[in-house]
């Protein structure tokens, strides 16, 4: 007799050969994975670091600001695949602003990449014991600032308001 697909999820214990054993492989790869994020994300985030201070010194440096964006996508893409879809979304946010090239905030990105590397390395740290990750909400704000200057006074005071308070969110994945 075959059991519907519903009533499986529900009576794991039966099925020892089947949906158990695979839940249980991929548990263990998401563990794994998750473990290799946390290794490498603690190098790409020396690396942030690093080349923000380059780009501080040589605002002009086009191959400092490659160079940043690429480790901000890796670290993007790294952060998706281990389902850090929060940490993900802000990296995303940090590359599509550093694709813009805007001369207008180009004296900004330094400042704001290092920052994210403090925010990025106090999220990728903090993940496996879920304790004291730093807020995202400013890190978020300064990014729209980059990304549309003229709206940052609109930003500055949304970000002021009591109703993001309960915004505050861990990137934990889903």
């Amino acid at each position: 007799m075959t059991v519907p697909p519903q009533d499986r999820s529900s009576d794991r214990s039966s099925d020892r050969s089947g949906n158990q054993t695979n839940d249980r492989a991929h548990d263990e790869r998401m563990t794994e994975l998750r473990q290799l994020f946390f290794e490498t994300a603690a190098e790409l985030v020396q690396k942030l670091n690093e080349e923000a201070m380059q780009l501080e010194q040589s605002p002009s440096d086009a191959e400092a600001a490659r160079s940043l964006r690429r480790t901000v996508h890796t670290l993007k893409g790294d952060a998706a695949a281990c389902g850090f879809r929060e940490f993900s979304e802000l990296c995303h946010e940090f590359e599509d602003v550093l694709a813009l090239e805007n001369p207008a905030t180009a004296a900004s990105v330094p400042a704001i990449a290092l920052r994210a590397a403090d925010v990025f390395a106090g999220h990728a740290g903090g993940l496996p014991e879920r304790h004291g990750t730093p807020s995202i909400e400013s890190l978020r704000a300064e990014i729209a600032h980059l990304a549309h200057p003229a709206d940052s006074g609109a930003a500055k005071s949304k970000k002021q308001g009591p109703e993001t308070l309960g915004e505050e969110s861990t990137l934990v994945g889903v």
